[in-house]
Parts: C-alpha cells; sequence; structure tokens
C-alpha cells in the first residue's frame, strides 16, 4: 500500500519478451501507462517469445522471477 508519511511507492514490474519493435513499443507502452504518483512501474526483458517457442507464459516467468531474484514473482 501507499504509505505517503513515508514516501514509499508500489512497486510493479512487468515482464516482457522478444517481440518485433513495434509491437515491443507497444506493450512497453501499455505497462507503462499504469505508474502513477503512488506506483512505480518498470520493465524486465527477458529472451521468451511466443513467436519462436509458442505460447510460452511460464518459461517467461521463471525467467523474470530469476532477473528479479524472487520466486514468487
Amino acid at each position: 500500500m501507499w504509505d505517503a508519511a513515508a514516501g514509499r511507492k508500489i512497486r510493479v514490474a512487468f515482464v516482457v519478451g522478444e517481440y518485433p519493435p513495434e509491437e515491443r513499443k507497444r506493450r512497453e507502452d501499455a505497462a507503462l501507462a499504469y505508474s502513477s504518483a503512488e506506483v512505480e512501474v518498470g520493465i524486465v526483458s527477458v529472451k521468451a517469445t511466443p513467436y519462436l517457442l509458442g505460447d510460452a507464459p511460464e518459461p517467461a516467468r521463471r525467467s523474470g522471477q530469476r532477473r528479479t531474484g524472487r520466486s514468487d514473482a
């Protein structure tokens, strides 16, 4: 939760795989649209793509967890 007294923000990371440049920009812009005074948004890039591997949400999620150092991401 937002703690105005402590100045803490909610931090959210979106995992974005490899896409053609215009598609990647569209996805990053959509994720960054959630940014506000209370929410800090970051982008984590991973080497996963549905274009080469089919529908691959789990590999992307695991790679994103490794990049952020968390197991519950």
